[in-house]
């Protein structure tokens, strides 16, 4: 059996599995969400757009990270590789998915690695950077706003050194070859990074959106950049985006919604996800079929 041959059918099992898994989330999110108040089919639709065109940013993101002579099938990689956040585990199936269906002829499994640990990282710096314009919220506790506001340093933490510390810890906990961790130039992060708050404003004002049209009362600002800041605290604590439960309880302190719109929004937006998710891994996968090595 040839190796194109071998990553072909890894890619067929490989999505097979995780669109079946998919299926059973999409289930059990749509039954979570009967009883639910949800938004109106215009604010969905809109919604849509934005949470298209986040996961469009987010594909980019990663992409930048290569340089312009990246192999093209990375995006259509990448988009396989996000509905292993829906197999049981969550994460870890992500990554290995992400490492596993990237790495290949032009890139090496290592190259990968060390671009998985540094884009998280951009991510959640983004994240952090527009969470933390809660600071400006004059309704939440003193303590609160100073601690949100400390987000707004996060682009400290996409300094090339820093990246280069982060890779040689995480290599060494793994025993990995460290000499070969080694990341982009600053102005290729520093790209990755400005594409990165595409995904993150997206997604952050699709909730705010339809927070705002479930309780009037709070603002689509104060709901975008607090989903931004539970996002961000979510993924530190507990790296599994499928999953539901600590970034609403941050969302409840923060926005100060009603906790049944919090939920109600959080589902939205999830089931919009999931549908983003498969759309953009089928679409990816037709567009570069052909030049997938």
């Amino acid at each position: 059996m040839t190796r194109q041959r071998r990553r072909r059918l890894v890619r067929v099992g490989f999505g097979v599995v995780a669109v079946a898994f998919v299926g059973y989330t999409l289930f059990r999110t749509w039954d979570e969400a009967q009883g639910q108040v949800l938004p109106d089919p215009a604010t969905v639709g809109l919604a849509s757009l934005l949470l298209v065109s986040s996961l469009i940013g987010g594909g980019l993101s990663w992409y930048a990270l290569f340089g312009p002579d990246a192999p093209r099938r990375l995006m259509a990689d990448f988009y396989l590789a996000q509905l292993g956040k829906y197999i049981p585990g969550g994460g870890i199936w992500q990554a290995a998915g992400q490492v596993g269906l990237s790495a290949g002829r032009e890139l090496s499994a290592t190259r990968v690695s060390s671009n998985l640990a540094i884009h998280a990282v951009i991510l959640v710096s983004a994240a952090f950077s527009l969470g933390g314009l809660l600071v400006l919220a004059t309704d939440l506790p003193g303590w609160l706003r100073m601690v949100c506001g400390l987000g707004l340093a996060a682009p400290l933490f996409i300094h090339r050194s820093w990246m280069a510390y982060l890779l040689r810890r995480v290599g060494g906990w793994l025993r990995l070859d460290t000499e070969q961790l080694v990341p982009p130039r600053q102005q290729v992060i520093v790209r990755s990074w400005l594409w990165s708050f595409v995904p993150i404003t997206g997604f952050s004002a699709a909730y705010g959106l339809i927070v705002h049209s479930l309780e009037p009362g709070v603002g689509i600002w104060r709901g975008a950049v607090s989903f931004a800041m539970a996002w961000a605290i979510g993924f530190v604590l507990v790296p599994f985006p499928a999953g539901l439960g600590a970034r609403e309880a941050i969302l409840v302190a923060l926005v100060g919604g009603p906790t049944a719109v919090i939920v109600a929004a959080s589902l939205t937006v999830r089931l919009i996800a999931i549908g983003g998710d498969l759309v953009l891994a089928s679409v990816t996968r037709r567009i570069w079929a052909t030049r997938v090595s």
